[in-house]
């Protein structure tokens, strides 16, 4: 975004209450929905043309002045779910020409990407610390905001068959996740529990994977009330986990997972996500000694009295009374300089309509208001947004007139897609932005092909990403929303391996038809007949086998369950292929996206899954040898995936499998695609993606080839070229 200082004169922000509709009851389901499948699903109309602001209906009420355009956000995901019911009112009843997207990655990752400046605004439980407004102002050259939005409680989840009711104190609870307590009927939890029959059953801690400001308020808790967690791990929004017998999830939603998929785990998640997910929740003993439920109304109780500083960074823990003790805020973080006049006033006017305006949507979605004189407070930081002037140096080099070789370019693209090629599509982001076209930004969220697939057509991307080109339907359905077919533009190949985690076997080899057994639930154990034909040198465990696959929608399940309906027609008929399908194996788990298949296949031993190449190596997770058509085992690798894409014959429109080869290729390959509009893009949109796009294509190998993907060869690079050239054509 260009640094082009401008003052806000006058709010745009006049009072316009949507009508609550009746069905206003039954959206936290569908927001919980939403976060769970990709987190970003809230903005609408991304890169479409402005349409004229629509007249108010409302005879009583002054208009609220119309404006237009788009705002991006990431970070925290304790507050998504009010952040998306928030965006979901504002956008279709206050102002329906403004789309706004927050995505759901976690604190860590949002501060992280609003010091870098790749979105407009950022959200995180965890105030910036001394360092990152360093970090900020040295970035910006002004300082960031901080605009506490709702309070909510981080409440502790469990999984214990037949225990209806718990309570914990803080000193038990640092115990239980340092390690020290790795039993439910060890005696301080039965001391706090004189009347529950606590099982002999080992604890499993759940956290986040992620940096989190929901981990950042969790840490600090424990070492306020543990002298040894506080001096052994410490506190911020990430922190090496002590106890041996943990797992990781991520975002709240993922450590919510991982407590129900575990029976005897303890994690600690925000109150919307428990509720939502049926988690039963500890009562935790505040400083008075009271064993205190999370609700809203002891998170309020919480904030109640509590010493706020002038730049609002605070604490809320360890509180008594009535007082839920994990307790914390959450913040959307903006600036005081650098946004472009239209920027500030979309961002101004939301956030306002949000604090004074958004108190019942919170409470509905158990997140507690922050009150009116904090709401005063919170306010005048709304009013700092882009009031800060640039230096001299900094207006004179905005207005310098650009070079005219190379033809430099300034702006955003918000891309979205598949996880399969996340990897080198981060790896390129990050030369191209920083060694290239330093004042371009690219946000590429891997949140599936299915959800890219869905933001795309929506229009709420300026690129979607995606392994699995697009059906008759799904053109039809974007030509239908945009006025103009999409173009397909391959970009890499890569190879989805099989992974397997088996004790004591180094080397395996699997068959289409005995992979399709496995995952159809036919052949259930590792010794059986017709795997041990394949290794007769190995030594199979009788070890039931665990099918892990993606829980979300998939290019990469496209390829993999194309491949097996081409191979069994038992599989053909019965389960089909695309990116989502029915699994019809009873022992199986899914996870979401690549990283969370793989996270699935090292967690459960006697797993197998499909993953691609690169997070296979990366995680360290053995492969399988595929025996492909000319009956050779094949290991997955660089030159077995170009081989594969040899001699394939590739229609005019680039769409295309490599599936089921011979000779030396791995029979699971794939292409992956950008898609892209031919209508529709503002020029200098236009212009940014179409630059983007041809210097991956022609100087973007090398870096795949690291990342153990095939580059798509010359031939088709020329063809994927004209492609591009047809961005923005009609």
């Amino acid at each position: 975004m260009a640094l082009i200082g401008a003052c806000y004169h006058t709010s745009m922000f006049t009072k316009q209450k949507g009508e609550k509709k009746e069905m206003r009851k039954h959206l936290f389901a569908l927001i919980m929905v939403l976060v769970v499948a990709s987190m970003a699903l809230a903005a609408c109309g991304g890169a479409a043309t402005e349409a004229p602001a629509a007249e108010s209906s409302a005879a009583e009420a002054p208009a609220a002045e119309a404006i237009s355009g788009e705002l991006l956000g990431a970070g925290a995901s304790f507050p998504a779910p009010i952040y998306l019911e928030w965006i979901a009112d504002y956008t279709s009843n206050v102002q329906p020409d403004v789309s706004i997207n927050y995505q759901s990655i976690g604190s860590g990752g949002g501060v992280e990407q609003f010091i870098g400046q790749q979105t407009d605004f950022g959200g995180s439980d965890a105030f910036l610390t001394d360092e990152e407004l360093a970090a900020a102002l040295d970035a910006r050259g002004c300082l960031p905001v901080h605009i506490p939005t709702v309070f909510g409680a981080v409440a502790v989840g469990y999984n214990l068959e037949g225990v209806d009711g718990l309570v914990l104190s803080g000193p038990v609870l640092a115990d239980i996740f340092q390690g020290n307590i790795t039993s439910w009927d060890d005696a301080a939890i039965a001391e706090l529990n004189p009347d529950v029959s606590l099982p002999a059953e080992d604890i499993i801690v759940a956290h986040r994977s992620d940096g989190s400001g929901t981990t950042s308020i969790f840490t600090t808790y424990l070492s306020d009330v543990s002298e040894s967690w506080s001096s052994e791990v410490g506190h911020g929004k990430e922190v090496e986990w002590p106890a041996p017998n943990s797992v990781g999830g991520e975002k709240n939603d993922g450590v919510a997972a991982q407590i129900q998929q575990n029976p005897g785990a303890i994690g600690y998640i925000e109150l919307s996500y428990a509720m939502t997910n049926g988690v039963p929740v500890a009562d935790m003993l505040n400083a008075d000694g009271n064993a205190i439920t999370p609700t809203l109304e002891s998170t309020a109780a919480a904030a109640d009295g509590i010493t706020i500083p002038d730049d609002l960074r605070f604490n809320i823990l360890g509180v008594g009374g009535e007082g839920y003790p994990i307790a914390g805020a959450t913040w959307v973080l903006a600036w005081t300089c650098g946004y472009d006049d239209n920027t500030a006033t979309m961002l101004k006017d939301y956030l306002t309509w949000t604090l004074t305006e958004g108190d019942d949507l919170a409470k509905e979605l158990l997140y507690s208001p922050i009150g009116e004189s904090l709401q005063a407070r919170a306010l005048e930081k709304v009013d700092m947004i882009n009031t800060a002037n640039l230096t001299e140096m900094d207006a004179m080099t905005a207005e310098e007139p650009m070079s005219e070789e190379p033809m430099m370019y300034s702006g955003e693209l918000l891309g979205a897609g598949a996880s399969f090629p996340a990897p080198i599509y981060l790896e390129w982001i990050a030369d191209y932005t920083s060694n290239v076209q330093p004042d371009v930004s690219i946000n590429y969220q891997s949140i599936g092909s299915g959800g890219g697939v869905e933001q795309f057509i929506g229009q709420q991307t300026d690129f979607g990403g995606s392994d699995a080109f697009l059906t008759d339907e799904e053109l039809a359905a974007a030509t239908d929303a945009r006025g103009c077919e999409p173009v397909h533009i391959p970009t890499v190949f890569g190879a989805v391996a099989v992974g397997y985690n088996l004790e004591g076997v180094d080397g395996l080899a699997l068959s289409g038809p005995v992979l399709a057994d496995i995952f159809q639930g036919n052949i259930t154990s590792w010794d059986d007949a017709a795997i041990a034909e394949l290794n007769p040198g190995a030594s199979l465990p009788a070890e039931d086998i665990i099918v892990a696959h993606r829980s979300d929608g998939s290019g990469t399940t496209s390829i993999f369950t194309t491949y097996l309906s081409d191979v069994s027609e038992s599989w053909s008929s019965e389960v089909g292929h695309g990116k989502e399908v029915e699994w019809p194996a009873k022992n199986s788990v899914g996870g979401e996206k690549n990283d969370g298949v793989a996270a699935q296949i090292q967690q459960n031993p006697g797993a197998i899954g499909y993953i691609e190449l690169s997070y296979a190596i990366t995680n360290g997770i053995p492969v399988a040898d595929m025996v492909n058509a000319d009956g050779n085992a094949i290991t997955p690798t660089l030159e077995s995936t170009a081989a594969a894409a040899d001699g394939i014959t590739i229609p005019d429109d680039l769409r295309f499998n490599i599936l089921g080869v011979g000779g030396e290729g791995y029979p699971i390959a794939g292409a992956t695609w950008v898609l892209a509009w031919t209508c529709g893009y503002e020029n200098n949109t236009a212009d940014m993606l179409k630059d983007y796009l041809t210097w991956t294509l022609t100087e973007g190998d090398d870096l795949a080839k690291e990342l153990l993907y095939s580059p798509i060869g010359e031939s088709l690079q020329a063809r994927a070229l004209e492609k591009v050239d047809m961005i923005n054509s009609k």
